[in-house]
């Protein structure tokens, strides 16, 4: 006996083995970047799912994501069977929440990341495939989306879009998006740390408040349900309110994208 725990040298019967597992050198490196508050990855035994469709993940930096949508589930999709937020496009069911972060609001500078797959099937036409956004429908708030085969960050009425990526359904990308109030600009990115280049470049300073993180999909104006998910699979998902926009903080956007990318090759290259 150890204080005031027995220890026991044999194996009891009908009692399960504890698990037992081991923290990738990568993830490590991962959590030591202090400008990621939020970083939420399906695994080691951080979700709860219920008959009732609430789902809750539990992030590694200590945030919580829930939802009561039944077409927000844990599921797979990407390489090497791993477990996975899949996500049905359309709007979502009435009076159901879609995937957010109570509490974590963004009001100015951020920085999000997401590892996603899109769907079997899935079209890059006029429909709307959001990757985050914060605010309501209609609202002077925050949204990061791919729509006509573009990536758009929207502030209100201002947006800059980007020139045609040529995405491509069933295929996994590593898309990144960063805004930094105190210059009014933004930066984007696909597979690399690169940033691309805006074909429009109208985005202004983030209003309003309040502004809740929704993944996936975004509140609609009553904020009573979702709207519009994400067509496809999530694996991870990385945010923080600093921004890594301007040339000193290409070394360091550089090297956590490439954290990431080494946790998941069989997913993404990097370029």
């Amino acid at each position: 006996m150890t204080g005031s725990i027995p220890k026991i040298p044999f194996a009891l019967p009908n009692i399960a083995a504890r698990p037992t597992f081991s923290i990738p050198d990568a993830e490590k490196r991962i959590l030591d970047f202090e400008d990621i508050e939020l970083w939420l990855q399906p695994d080691l035994g951080n979700v709860r799912a219920q008959a009732s469709n609430y789902l809750s993940i539990t992030g590694r930096k200590g945030w919580l994501a829930q939802s009561n949508d039944a077409k927000i589930v844990l599921g797979t999709g990407m390489e090497d069977i791993i477990p996975t937020i899949n996500f049905t496009s359309g709007n979502t069911t009435a009076g159901k929440n879609p995937l957010h972060v109570p509490g974590f609001v963004i009001d100015g500078s951020y920085f999000v990341a997401v590892l996603l797959r899109f769907a079997a099937g899935t079209t890059f036409d006029s429909t709307t495939y959001r990757i985050i956004s914060g605010g309501i429908s209609g609202g002077t708030d925050v949204e990061f989306y791919c729509q006509n085969d573009r990536l758009s960050l929207r502030h209100g009425s201002g947006q800059s879009q980007t020139l045609a990526q040529s995405f491509a359904a069933d295929t996994s990308y590593l898309i990144w998006g960063s805004y930094d109030a105190g210059t009014n600009q933004a930066a984007v990115g696909i597979n690399s740390p690169t940033a691309l280049v805006w074909s429009t470049d109208n985005l202004t300073g983030a209003a309003g408040s309040g502004r809740e993180i929704v993944i996936g999909g975004q509140f609609n104006a009553g904020r009573t349900q979702g709207e519009q998910l994400f067509n496809g699979q999530m694996r991870g998902f990385w945010a923080g309110r600093t921004a890594w926009v301007e040339p000193e903080f290409d070394v360091i956007r550089a090297a956590f994208l490439g954290e990431i990318a080494s946790l998941y090759p069989d997913d993404i290259t990097l370029t």
